[in-house]
């Protein structure tokens, strides 16, 4: 399987601030994180990006590929929003695509993405807060 991934057509999200997607019916909620210390792609100079690369375990994709309705002639397609600290720190991970998870592979694949080693965002020659909604196809 080989993972890339790309910023979606919409750099962030949505949403109210209290909550940005449903999985399986569940709101997810976000009130613990002060959105507005996270800025979109349109106002950083450069955006918070992966070291190396989406750091997912290859066999929960398989899974996620297997569970989904969303993998079609061999590719699956993911899409997440990270909320990236000044440090590169990943605050939070949300999945918003695809819907029909299990919550327990939706946890894991969050908790994999979460620690990817990021490199922050910069904003006048500054590390900021950044959050990007990355969409994802992996190839099986």
């Amino acid at each position: 399987m080989t993972p890339r991934a790309a910023d979606a057509t919409n750099p962030a999200p949505t949403r109210s601030p209290a909550t940005l997607t449903e999985n399986k019916g569940q709101v997810i909620e976000l009130a613990a994180i002060d959105l507005s210390k996270y800025l979109p792609l349109d106002v950083v100079d450069r955006a918070a990006t992966p070291q190396t690369d989406w750091n997912v375990d290859p066999s929960l994709l398989a899974a996620v590929a297997a569970g989904s309705e969303a993998s079609s002639g061999g590719q699956l397609r993911i899409v997440f929003s990270v909320f990236v600290d000044p440090d590169g720190t990943i605050r939070k991970c949300v999945i918003e695509e695809p819907v029909n998870l299990d919550p327990l592979v939706i946890r894991r694949l969050e908790e994999d993405l979460r620690s990817t080693s990021m490199l922050p965002a910069n904003r006048r020659g500054s590390p900021i807060g950044n959050v990007r909604r990355i969409e994802m196809f992996v190839e099986f």
